[in-house]
């Protein structure tokens, strides 16, 4: 398969194989060096997404410990109101 591809530009562009093989070599670099980027991109959007994520959660939840103590305090200001 890679024979043919290379064959294929040798005949459209009129060059010697060895200089068909590395074009396509340096085709299939530079492919591999976006999806590299891309990977690094994704993951670094990731992991400041789940940082993002875990800062919202502190802020909005509470520990069970704190939800027990404003109930008692919430049924202690209720039996004295009453």
């Amino acid at each position: 398969m890679l024979h043919a591809e290379v064959l294929a530009l040798q005949e459209t562009l009129g060059i010697s194989y060895k200089d068909a093989s590395h074009r396509l070599y340096l085709a299939e670099l530079e492919k591999l060096k976006v999806a590299d980027e891309k990977y690094k991109a994704f993951k670094n959007l990731g992991n400041r997404l789940g940082k993002f994520v875990d800062d919202i959660n502190e802020d909005f939840i509470q520990s069970p410990d704190d939800n027990l103590e404003a109930d008692a305090d919430a049924a202690a200001k209720d039996t004295a109101d009453k």
